[in-house]
């Protein structure tokens, strides 16, 4: 009988153990380990692209390290707003969005993304959006996309040096100064009351330069009638004295918005006149025999 030999398996490539081979296959927790590993360092990459930060805790004296500190993640998803850098070091494009407030319309450039601030317009706290590369406006807190109103309804008309300055008035309240005059006008106002300057685009129409109150501008063409008629008007010298009085109720209440005053003086006092003669002129025929 005659001794078949035994035959030895043949190890798989993958799994031999010997120099020449390959090693073996890594178990599954270990490829989760790779692929985030190389997650990793594609982000790394993608910061590489970026400008050089400064992480915080670094010496002075050090190069600036390229990649953001190791809580820069971790801070986002936690929704903390980034430091804000040092004076001089603002860069990146310019952009605008609104108060989420007042609606006022404010600028800001990329290196300001994340940072907390003050509306100059109605003086509430607000945290400057993200500008992505799509264009788009990022709320740093939340993550979410802005979806901004294409037409603000407080507006400036005019940027940078030219735009009118929101001052403490000396009542405690806000007021804002003209650039050109310096004149202090409400916070509310569109236009300067001393020169017409617009402080926001709803400033620029027509109508709203033109301040001179109506009643004023009536109370005193009543009032020229009833002293150029004489005695002969009285209705009129009476509607003078009482447009008047509407007049300078409604330039006191508006503000500085609108103007008039002596318009209104003026045609109260003719109006006063017209009714001085109208009586001396009645009273006189009533009292002949």
């Amino acid at each position: 009988m005659t001794n078949n030999p035994q035959v030895q398996p043949t190890p798989h490539p993958d799994n031999s153990p010997e120099p020449g081979g390959v090693s073996p296959r890594p178990p599954e927790s270990d490829v989760a380990a790779q692929l985030r590993a190389m997650a990793d360092a594609h982000e790394r990459r993608e910061y590489d692209l970026a400008p050089p930060v400064q992480a915080p805790g670094e010496a002075s004296g050090e190069a600036p390290s390229r990649y953001p500190p190791q809580n820069h993640y971790q801070q986002f998803r936690a929704g903390v707003p980034p430091q804000p850098p040092a004076a001089g070091q603002y860069y990146g494009r310019r952009y605008g969005f609104l108060c989420q407030y007042c609606s006022s319309r404010l600028e800001a450039v990329e290196s300001m993304a994340g940072q907390s601030g003050t509306c100059p317009t109605c003086g509430e706290a607000i945290v400057i959006p993200i500008l992505d590369n799509r264009g788009r406006l990022i709320d740093p807190l939340s993550g979410k996309v802005i979806k901004q109103d294409p037409h603000p309804v407080h507006a400036y008309a005019a940027a940078g040096h030219k735009a009118p300055q929101i001052v403490p008035a000396e009542n405690g309240d806000r007021a804002i100064k003209c650039p050109r005059c310096q004149r202090l006008n409400q916070i509310a106002s569109n236009n300067c009351v001393t020169c017409g300057l617009p402080f926001t685009m709803e400033g620029t129409v027509g109508d709203a330069i033109a301040g001179t109150n109506t009643w004023a501008v009536a109370s005193l063409v009543l009032g020229i009638v009833s002293v150029v008629g004489g005695c002969a008007f009285v209705i009129p010298a009476l509607l003078a004295v009482i447009f008047g009085a509407i007049a300078l109720r409604g330039v006191s209440v508006s503000g500085g918005q609108q103007r008039g005053n002596g318009l209104a003086i003026a045609g109260i006092i003719m109006g006063v006149v017209g009714l001085l003669m109208a009586m001396a002129f009645y009273g006189m025929n009533f009292i002949r025999p």
